[in-house]
């Protein structure tokens, strides 16, 4: 059995000359490092002070337009760190004190350039105080070459549960990432009897371009048109008296027919920049094979109608060239050479006209200008529709032409580039074939059959945009059999701009 220890024995195991002995080298070095460290940290750091470089302070290189800026006092803004660093010692409080909110840079600081384009206003419906500062989403000195580059983390905060002002949401509430993004407003159902449950909501601007109709959004446009009739892959047939481009010796000239191959890009042009399409308009697109020509009497008085005024205008100008017309030529026809009878034992206009009692003459006349005047309403209605006057207006009139509005973008609450894009057809991301994409559909310009490059809508009331489904293909990082093999940036801020911009659709 072991002996117990006792009190003799335990202290004879300690070394009670082992504080006397030297220290190891190990042990002295360390100490070494550890109080020479602090003292050449604080020389090297005051040696870039006396010689004014504060490179060494820096995280990183300023943004492009940062850079080449100049503050109030004309001097670079790069070589002045007061320009924007109005606080001191902020970085330090911000470590000590755990306060997040503790900021060297202020948004006064940011709106001593940036207040002419009020940069700093956020959207109306923000919570006061979710935003705090300009700094907290823009972020220098990270080697980013724009400060707008926001991160998407930083986007989530707030879009993983949106909150409003008014408790109504009219955007998508949980938004965490781009892979996560709900489907764009003109493809996402809404249950109006609750808008917080239902997007999108009551003052969404999807509410002034389409209307709600059979479980899908429906194109509210007032204008008749149908695309797959204009792209036929052989060409529409125009006016018999449309001459241009008409090949010499070939059938179509001497029949006086034409058929002219239509494509997208044929109406739907960019702008300048070539970012967003340029309004569709009568005169530019449309004039050339639908001429405003209801009759020969008012042709010859003026050429074709005039467009782009009211109903009424159109109806006057054709009744005032009509009586014109009665007066220059009675008996009716092209002019004088066609007063000749088309056969030699049958009178001419004028001698049949004269036989008519006047009596005759005036029903007739009158008879003709309703004949006119419902040729221009059927031309009128062919494209557009017609409305009841309202009970409180004044018309010469029953009814009115309804006001097509067509607008100038569907998407106003995001940004895109057409430019960036043209390497792909039309057709891939306007048309409704693809919103039941099953990832099959070879969507490269140089590859895609005619069919799944064929534009198939029958409708006006087609929304003709693209779902998100199909901008996931190569935006992202989403793997499945829809992806494409390209990679493109998928940060919120590539599409969305986060401080108002007052845009009009129409």
């Amino acid at each position: 059995m072991q002996e117990r220890p006792t009190h003799p024995t335990i202290a004879a195991r300690c070394d009670i000359d082992s504080p006397q002995r030297s220290e190891s080298s190990l042990r002295r070095w360390r100490r070494l490092i550890t109080w020479t460290s602090v003292p050449l940290a604080l020389l090297f750091l005051g040696y870039f002070e006396v010689v004014r470089d504060h490179k060494v302070y820096r995280a990183g290189p300023l943004s492009t337009l940062h850079e080449n800026a100049k503050t109030q006092s004309h001097t670079l803004l790069k070589d002045d760190c007061r320009g924007c660093h109005s606080q001191v010692g902020q970085p330090a409080l911000r470590v000590f004190t755990f306060n997040d909110a503790a900021r060297s840079v202020l948004d006064k600081d940011c709106r001593k350039c940036h207040e002419k384009r009020q940069s700093h206003d956020h959207n109306e419906l923000m919570i006061t105080g979710s935003v705090r500062d300009c700094v907290m989403c823009h972020r220098e000195h990270r080697g980013k070459s724009q400060l707008s580059q926001v991160a998407v983390a930083l986007c989530a905060e707030c879009h993983t549960d949106l909150k409003t002002s008014t408790g109504v949401n009219n955007f998508a509430r949980n938004i965490p990432s781009w892979e996560e993004h709900a489907e764009f407003a003109a493809f996402r159902p809404i249950s109006p009897g609750d808008w917080n449950t239902e997007l999108p909501g009551p003052d969404h601007l999807i509410h002034k371009l389409a209307e709600h109709i059979g479980g899908q959004w429906r194109d509210k446009a007032h204008l008749r048109f149908n695309h797959h009739v204009h792209l036929p892959p052989e060409g529409i047939l125009t006016p018999w008296d449309y001459k241009k481009g008409t090949p010499e010796g070939s059938a179509a000239a001497e029949v006086g027919s034409y058929r002219k191959l239509l494509k997208c890009e044929t109406c739907h042009a960019t702008d300048e920049g070539g970012v967003y399409m340029q309004p569709i308009s009568f005169e530019r697109h449309c004039q050339e094979c639908h001429p405003l020509v209801f009759s020969q009497r008012l042709h010859r008085q003026g050429g074709p109608l005039p467009h782009g005024i009211e109903f009424q205008s159109v109806v006057r100008d054709a009744r005032d060239r009509f009586r014109d017309d009665q007066q220059q030529f009675p008996a009716g026809g092209s002019g004088p050479q066609s007063d000749a009878p088309r056969l030699p034992s049958k009178p001419s206009k004028s001698e049949r006209a004269s036989n008519l009692d006047a009596a005759e003459a005036a029903v007739g006349r009158r008879n003709a200008e309703g004949n006119v005047l419902r040729n221009v309403k059927q031309g009128c209605a062919y494209c557009h529709d017609f409305e009841p006057y309202p009970e409180d207006a004044v018309g010469e009139f029953e009814v009115r032409v309804i006001p097509p509005e067509l607008p100038s973008r569907w998407m106003p609450h995001s940004r895109f580039r057409h430019d960036r894009h043209h390497e792909y057809a039309c057709v891939i991301c306007h048309n409704p074939d693809h919103l039941q994409d099953n990832g099959q559909l070879v969507m490269a310009t140089n590859a895609a059959s005619e069919k799944e490059r064929t534009l198939h809508s029958t409708d006006t009331g087609d929304i003709l945009m693209p779902s998100i489904g199909v901008c996931h293909k190569c935006h992202g990082t989403q793997s499945g059999p829809q992806r494409w093999p390209v990679e493109a940036r998928s940060d919120c801020v590539e599409c969305h701009y986060y401080h108002p911009k007052e845009f009009k659709p129409f």
